[in-house]
């Protein structure tokens, strides 16, 4: 889903994750909350910021175990063209 600055995405097999975008939006650092006390940080677009928080969960030393696949649905009123674009990518290449 995604509301005004949020995105929360599902990571099968792992839980919730609630993005707060960065502003400004790609070259701030966005933050990205999940299950237990789960903290990512990271710059760039919502693609690698997911890609990132994938990685995190995917390794074998984290206690969130490993990741299948990440999706999400946008509901709310359509994001500026930037984001929108990233959100796009990010859909198609996550499935």
């Amino acid at each position: 889903d995604f509301n005004d600055d949020t995105l929360i995405f599902e990571v099968q097999n792992v839980g919730e994750f609630t993005a707060c975008l960065a502003d400004p939006y790609p070259s701030g650092e966005t933050e990205v909350y999940g299950p237990g006390d789960f903290e990512f940080r990271s710059a760039g677009t919502i693609l690698d910021v997911v890609l990132g928080v994938l990685e995190e969960v995917d390794d074998p030393q984290s206690p969130g175990g490993e990741a299948s696949c990440a999706s999400w649905i946008v509901t709310e009123m359509a994001p500026e063209a930037s984001l929108d674009h990233d959100l796009r990518a990010a859909r198609k290449m996550l499935g």
